[in-house]
């Protein structure tokens, strides 16, 4: 169990996600439920319709979020009219929040301890969608990587696995999230995100791994 507070209030609680692409399974978190069961309540906290995280998407990502919070709101209209409480809320939540394929979807269900259910939406929002502890840019990599991997796991003959490893360039010692030796050369996969504030940052973002890359190539360390 996830504990926000020492207290003994138990709330239930799901992540939004934003999956536009399901053959990547790249995903954005942007939104928040959670449900007290012993009080009978159901909030939610979703991001805005304008999101910089799902801007490359972001008519879709709009016109999905807005039907998805007007689900939302017919949902806690509906629990409010027939007064449902404590299993039946539990019963109801689950059965909304159980997986299907769709664009906006519903991740695991997770408990914590709360003073306040209010409080909890915030400090949840923040934790996963806020983000306030990590870069858009290098959380939006991360999770390149790891869909990446795991497709190339699936794909490739069996003993041929991409990793994180550490190449040696001449003077340099260049860190990358995923390659793999074949016949003595190195094949290297590097996901880039442009989520820089304007285009002379994401230009220099995509020009320091090009020119770390070419470095590679042509110390012999791998191959292109």
């Amino acid at each position: 169990m996830s504990e926000l507070n020492n207290t003994n209030t138990q709330c239930m609680y799901v992540v939004v996600r934003f999956m536009p692409f399901a053959e990547t399974r790249e995903f954005a978190n942007v939104g928040v439920v959670v449900i007290a069961p012993k009080l009978g309540l159901y909030e939610f906290k979703l991001a805005p319709k304008s999101f910089k995280r799902v801007n490359l998407d972001g008519v879709i990502y709009r016109h999905a979020i807005e039907g998805f919070e007007s689900e939302l709101n017919r949902i806690r209209h509906y629990l409010a009219q027939h007064h449902i409480q404590k299993h039946e809320l539990v019963n109801y939540f689950k059965e909304v929040t159980r997986t299907r394929e769709s664009i906006l979807h519903f991740g695991e269900i997770g408990t914590l301890l709360t003073p306040d259910i209010h409080l909890a939406i915030e400090q949840l929002y923040e934790r996963f969608i806020g983000r306030n502890f990590a870069d858009a840019k290098e959380y939006k990599e991360q999770q390149m990587v790891k869909a990446l991997k795991s497709q190339l796991t699936a794909q490739l003959p069996k003993g041929v696995r991409y990793t994180k490893q550490i190449i040696k360039a001449g003077m340099f010692d260049i860190s990358v999230p995923l390659a793999t030796r074949i016949n003595n050369n190195y094949r290297i996969i590097r996901p880039l995100a442009f989520e820089q504030q304007n285009v002379l940052l994401a230009m220099e973002h995509g020009e320091t791994w090009v020119s770390r890359l070419n470095k590679l190539i042509n110390s012999g360390g791998a191959s292109g």
